[in-house]
């Protein structure tokens, strides 16, 4: 049972917390957060239990609290004189956080890509240690060979899967396939904005169903599972994510995979707002 104190602190708690949610610019990202599914003990997990240079950490933050100096701030909030609020970069849409982290088209195939690949390359990592391949670099360092195979295993990284009649989503970032067992699961990895999470989720898991039933079929594999690994720019994860994970590799946690997502999308903003 709760004791007074206890249940004091947590009114208090919930008190803060529903304060900064209110607020119209630094609750943005508490707001963001309540509309994608995402859990807050999740999210802020990495803050626990992965160490991170004091800088990225406290720029992470700022971007949480949409309290970094971008153009729009600059000339909406503070009313910087002759400043267009547009992106640096783009020069089309407004530039907040989130624009910068995942609505620029001109960062679409470098900085999001790069960050994307990360994430897949540190689960490709793992599972390469769990089915015996020999893979000497840190998780972190790892690049993904397209092709792993031995006895029992395969693992196929951005593969084009060739099928009898046209679909299209036929190229998932992994799927692993267990030869013995005759089984595969399909990997897609998304890192969109915090109010999508959980949207994305689903439509991964959506999205491969055609694929799916190809291998069944020409692969006569007798199940294939759709496993989505959705993390926000800023961290935001559902609590599905742990439980999607478990079912892919022990070796890497879920805070590893936002600390990856996290010290990418921190140089994206160093990068756009150091210009």
């Amino acid at each position: 049972e709760p004791t007074d104190k206890e249940t004091l602190k947590t009114q208090h708690e919930n008190q803060l917390l529903e304060r900064w949610k209110r607020k119209p610019v630094h609750g943005r990202f508490l707001q963001q957060l309540e509309e994608g599914g995402c859990s807050l003990d999740d999210t802020w997990s990495w803050l626990c239990t992965q160490s991170m240079p004091k800088q990225t950490e406290a720029l992470i933050c700022a971007a949480q609290d949409q309290a970094l100096r971008t153009n729009w701030l600059r000339a909406v909030i503070e009313r910087t004189a002759d400043l267009s609020p547009l992106c640096r970069v783009c020069r089309e849409h407004n530039e907040s956080v989130e624009h910068i982290l995942n609505g620029c088209q001109k960062l679409a195939n470098s900085e999001y890509k790069l960050r994307h690949d990360r994430v897949a390359a540190a689960i490709h990592w793992g599972m390469s240690k769990d089915l015996g391949f020999n893979t000497t670099t840190p998780w972190y360092l790892h690049y993904a060979e397209k092709v792993l195979e031995n006895s029992t295993h395969k693992i196929l990284w951005d593969f084009l899967v060739q099928c009898d009649r046209p679909i299209p989503a036929c190229k998932p970032d992994l799927i692993i396939v267990d030869k013995q067992a005759k089984e595969a699961i399909i990997v897609d990895v998304a890192v969109p904005k915090e109010r999508l999470v959980a949207d994305r989720e689903v439509e991964k898991i959506q999205k491969y169903q055609d694929l799916r039933r190809e291998l069944l079929r020409i692969w006569n594999l007798r199940k294939v599972s759709i496993v989505p690994i959705v993390i926000g720019a800023l961290g935001g994860i559902t609590e599905k994510l742990p439980n999607y994970l478990k079912q892919l590799t022990a070796r890497i946690k879920t805070d590893q995979l936002q600390k990856s997502v996290l010290f990418s999308s921190a140089n994206t903003l160093r990068t756009v707002l150091d210009m």
